[in-house]
């Protein structure tokens, strides 16, 4: 899940991720993300915490869509966070697929929820041409299949690592999709995070 509003105060170590009102990700993708025009940016986010006020306020009111599984949760952000948009949606293929609702491709999909490696397969389709997918914990051995596809689908990467765990961001190119999916077929779905 990504960062918990309010949930464990000073429980988190500064050093290695946001604090209050940042992402809960490594301070080295707070700081590329610090850096981007996100003003008018849209994003979808599997995960909702402190990562939702961040975009809520960076991008503005009503360009961040989250999705969460748990209804508490999901129901404490959209409660904290004026702007939001948290769509509570269990765990399974409605989950994995929340990202195909809307028109518009998003600007930036970041997966930091559960079933993360279907959660990335589906994102490929849904992020515009330059766009960012940004994966947390992405030094898990079992999100491999993902690394793979998003390294084939990639113009630029940014692996950063606090020393417990990586955050990856990846600039999407849309003439290597096509051929991303085609080399790395989806695995099998999963549930954990």
């Amino acid at each position: 899940m990504t960062g918990y509003v309010g949930k464990h105060p000073g429980r988190r170590d500064r050093l290695l991720t946001g604090g209050p009102g940042e992402p809960w990700i490594t301070r080295k993708a707070i700081a590329i993300l610090d850096a981007l025009p996100l003003d008018d940016w849209h994003v979808f986010e599997w995960g909702c915490g402190e990562s939702t006020d961040y975009y809520v306020r960076r991008c503005g009111a009503g360009r961040v869509v989250s999705v969460e599984h748990d209804p508490a949760w999901a129901e404490r952000t959209q409660v904290a966070v004026p702007g939001s948009s948290v769509r509570c949606i269990p765990l399974g293929p409605e989950y994995v697929a929340a990202v195909q609702a809307g028109s518009r491709p998003y600007d930036m999909i970041v997966i930091d929820g559960r079933m993360r490696v279907p959660c990335g397969f589906a994102a490929l389709s849904r992020v515009r041409d330059g766009g960012i997918i940004l994966l947390d914990n992405s030094e898990r051995k079992r999100y491999r299949p993902l690394l793979c596809l998003l390294n084939a689908a990639c113009s630029r990467r940014e692996a950063t690592s606090n020393g417990v765990w990586c955050t990856t961001l990846w600039w999407i190119d849309a003439s290597k999709v096509e051929a991303a999916l085609r080399d790395n077929p989806a695995p099998a779905a999963e549930g954990g995070a």
